[in-house]
């Protein structure tokens, strides 16, 4: 019995150290939780995103960090980040963190919804099954008549081009669109100053990019309550004497944010 006098503490005083002092740190306990998004909206004239969201961390997380798509691109100690139009992407979001443990990424969802080969015919066309005019329900674009002109957003005029609806006589709307050129990479929409509610004078390209900022009330001013959406132009051809246009839209559904990131 004597031989095992001096063993014996040797395993009583870790338990009695365990007892006091509970289990190490890096237990399931202390893992960060997913944060909660609870507001998102554009500012700086659509040209950024402001995100704000809940720790839900026991105890609370050391620090955040953001990602713009699969990147990271910057951490905070606070519960609100402004993500730059140099970081825009499909998509956004935040982690916890602590120790070396990150949680599930909150994310919240910019990708664009598309519509392919839309069919659109210049308003010269006579035929009431050519529509002239296109229609946004949900980001979706349908072609409409012009019986249903009073839904649209734009329509193709006798010559070819873009037009804002509010350029449509008789019409009833709140809307001002307005058109602009797009460049590469095609992803990022203008801010004001570069639009034109008829656009282009003449006939529109093939194979060309264009903007449109859906300007709602107050006009002439960025906002949230306002939307922007790309056209490419994906063919024109001569249908009967008229020119009928194939489109694909994308339409950031967003309010106000110009980020347009395929």
């Amino acid at each position: 019995m004597n031989k095992y006098r001096f063993i014996l503490p040797l395993f009583i005083f870790p338990l009695i150290v365990l007892l006091f002092t509970g289990c190490p740190n890096g237990g399931p306990e202390d893992l960060p939780e997913r944060p909660t998004i609870t507001f998102h909206t554009a500012v700086s004239d659509g040209a950024d995103l402001q995100l704000e969201w809940i720790d839900n961390t026991d105890g609370g997380s050391e620090i955040f960090y953001i990602y713009a798509g699969n990147t990271e691109i910057d951490s905070t100690f606070n519960l609100s980040y402004t993500i730059d139009e140099t970081d825009r992407a499909s998509s956004v979001g935040v982690t916890a963190w602590i120790g070396d443990e990150e949680s599930p990424e909150a994310t919240l969802d910019l990708s664009l919804t598309e519509t392919s080969n839309l069919e659109v015919w210049s308003t010269a066309d006579p035929s009431p099954d050519h529509p002239s005019f296109v229609k946004f329900t949900n980001g979706n674009a349908t072609a409409v008549s012009a019986a249903n002109a009073d839904d649209a957003t734009f329509f193709i005029g006798d010559a070819t081009q873009f037009e804002g609806i509010h350029r449509w006589a008789g019409v009833t709307t709140t809307l001002e669109p307005a058109f602009a050129d797009a460049s590469s990479p095609y992803d990022f929409a203008p801010g004001t100053g570069n639009y034109d509610d008829l656009w282009p004078v003449g006939v529109i390209a093939i194979n060309a990019t264009y903007y449109i900022w859906i300007d709602m009330q107050p006009h002439n001013t960025m906002g949230v309550e306002d939307n922007f959406v790309r056209i490419y132009v994906v063919d024109i051809v001569d249908d009967g004497g008229y020119n009928k246009v194939t489109l694909k839209i994308s339409y950031q559904n967003e309010n106000g944010l110009r980020w347009l990131v395929d």
